[in-house]
């Protein structure tokens, strides 16, 4: 037997520890800065664990990449791969959706990115802070909003300005996943008890219902087979109808509770569009949520993940929502412009689709191409309409091509959704 030296030994316990660690490492690091692990993606449509490559790491042992940097709550400290198996999830989740929207946007914004500012081009590489877990709302005076509690969403927040309070340290542009929480809201069908209660909503029901009493009896006369007495007590169950179980029901609907609880971070669309909302801050701004930008993140979003409906199917991690649909055939109106709703609606994402599918290939390139003409304040029925227009010129003009035809299928497809 070969007699081993103390050097040869030291070298072999070397060995035999790097390989235990390589064993026992919650990741597999590559020498390129990836690391694979499982992470919530869509694949048709579905939402499924896969190991994925987390590219652009600078660590071996955290969430902390060249461009994204995910963090717990208000740390600063990058998740570590250690953390618990949820919270792994979550961090491999939006680290890789965050990346994959990222070179998404290098690509489709590469004909804009030359006509910024000279100090703004590069914004895409730019590193950004991800954050997880949190409970408080964002103040651009103070940077957490201590005073206040918030769960089951996200948000992209703007780098700090001139609002920073003087004695907190400048932040750029990071995205905030809320707590996911069990949160009971208004009932959708709060009004439905006030209209079943109304003296005349219930006497017209039992109108209703008196004037079918009275058509069944003259049928029955008609046959000799009349009976006063079941024509009396068909009209006292018409009369219980409409002045006791419509008040019943309008109780039981008043007693239902409902509920809405969103885990935001594990559904990857949502991390999509909330760095869509970054891509596009040149044009459209980080400060104000209006309903342009919020239909814009939300086409882009569709795009990225190959998705026609935004968080739906999404499991035990969204409740209480309703996905936003790309095919919706919602017409316009005023309330496309104001208010939440208009925001979380789906007419813009769906008016974007119907443009990109009648135009073919020349839709997304009008689509981006309409970017230069919005802004923070833009509305839809003046200034979209507008952009679209301004942007099939432009391409026209870029590429010689009679855009005539183009223009009135864009005309066709807006007067069809109301414009």
């Amino acid at each position: 037997m070969t007699k081993l030296t103390s050097s040869h030994f030291l070298i072999k316990a070397y060995l035999s520890a790097l390989a235990l660690m390589l064993l026992l490492a919650p990741s597999a690091f590559a020498a390129n800065g990836s690391s694979t692990m499982p992470a919530l993606v869509r694949q048709n449509g579905e939402l499924k664990q896969a190991n994925v490559s987390l590219p652009d790491l600078v660590s071996t042992n955290s969430f902390q990449g060249k461009y994204f940097t995910v963090v717990d709550a208000e740390s600063d400290a990058p998740i570590p791969f250690t953390a618990d198996a949820t919270q792994k999830l979550r961090a491999a989740t939006v680290y890789y959706a965050f990346s994959a929207a990222r070179e998404y946007f290098l690509n489709t914004l590469k004909p804009l990115l030359s006509t910024l500012p000279p100090e703004q081009q590069d914004y895409l590489n730019q590193p950004m802070v991800i954050r997880l877990n949190m409970d408080h709302p964002y103040s651009a005076a103070i940077h957490f909003d201590q005073a206040e509690t918030l769960a089951n969403g996200a948000v992209t927040v703007p780098a700090s300005d001139e609002l920073k309070q003087d004695s907190l340290k400048p932040w750029g542009a990071e995205t905030w996943f809320f707590v996911a929480k069990s949160t009971k809201v208004p009932n959708p069908a709060a009004q439905i008890p006030g209209v079943l209660n109304n003296s005349s909503f219930k006497l017209s029901i039992f109108e209703s219902l008196a004037q079918q009493d009275v058509i069944a009896a003259l049928q029955q006369a008609s046959i000799h087979n009349y009976s006063s007495t079941v024509f009396a007590e068909d009209l006292l169950v018409s009369f219980a109808l409409s002045e006791i179980a419509l008040p019943i029901a309008a109780k039981a609907i008043q007693l239902i509770p409902s509920y809405i609880y969103l885990d935001a971070a594990m559904i990857p669309e949502i991390s999509a569009n909330e760095y869509a909302h970054y891509a596009l801050m040149p044009w459209l701004g980080l400060k104000r949520r209006f309903h342009v930008g919020e239909g814009y993140a939300h086409y882009f979003a569709g795009k990225i993940m190959g998705l026609m409906e935004l968080q739906d199917k999404a499991g035990n991690y969204s409740k209480g929502y309703s996905p936003i649909r790309g095919d919706s055939s919602e017409m316009y109106s005023y309330m496309n412009e104001v208010g939440i709703y208009a925001a979380m609606s789906s007419f813009t994402f769906s008016v974007l689709e119907d443009l990109e599918k009648s135009l073919g290939h020349d839709g997304l390139p009008v689509i981006v191409g309409t970017l230069p003409y919005l802004g923070a304040d833009s509305n839809l029925n003046i200034d979209f309409t507008r952009a679209v227009f301004t942007s099939l010129s432009d391409l026209g003009f870029q590429s010689g091509k009679d855009t005539t035809d183009e223009s009135f299928v864009v005309h066709t497809v807006l007067e069809k959704r109301g414009f």
